[in-house]
């Protein structure tokens, strides 16, 4: 503990691993905010086409004195959306990238003697699956550390 701040330095260790660490954490956050969307974005879709399919939905037309070619047309764009874009398979692929980097990250808790180029070999390899991140999330991921100035930098920054 330093006697002015009353807090703990960090190691070398730590200053040393806080680099994969921090790009581990951020592509988990990453793919676990992808993984959502594109779960409620799969689960949506499928709620609208089976509404906009339903028989029921024909009735429905009548009575809100809405013409029949929207509602085929409503289930021509969300059924083709649906099977086009297939949004189930991407929020798996986000769910498997986001699995490896917590095991990565429970990998670096348990290693005593952290070595840098081990892990930063280790995010290429998982990194190779993967799209590309966005930059806000950067930004995001700097402002949770604290780092508000890098993050403004780094997001407006193109």
């Amino acid at each position: 503990m330093t006697e002015a701040t009353g807090s703990e330095k960090p190691s070398a260790a730590d200053d040393y691993i806080s680099g994969p660490k921090f790009n581990a954490l951020r592509c988990a956050i990453y793919h676990t905010e992808r993984r959502n969307f594109f779960d409620l974005s799969n689960r949506g879709l499928n709620f609208l086409v089976i509404i906009f399919g339903a028989g029921v939905a024909g009735k429905a037309t009548k009575l809100f004195h809405i013409e029949e070619l929207w509602l085929e047309f409503g289930v021509l764009v969300f059924a083709t959306a649906q099977l086009a874009f297939d949004l189930g398979y991407r929020a798996r692929t986000h769910e498997f990238l986001q699995r490896k980097y917590f095991e990565m990250l429970a990998e670096m808790e348990l290693d005593p003697s952290p070595e840098r180029k081990k892990w930063d070999a280790k995010l290429f390899v998982i990194a190779s699956d993967e799209p590309m991140p966005m930059r806000a999330l950067d930004a995001l991921a700097l402002i949770s550390k604290g780092r508000t100035d890098c993050a403004f930098r780094s997001f407006i920054a193109g």
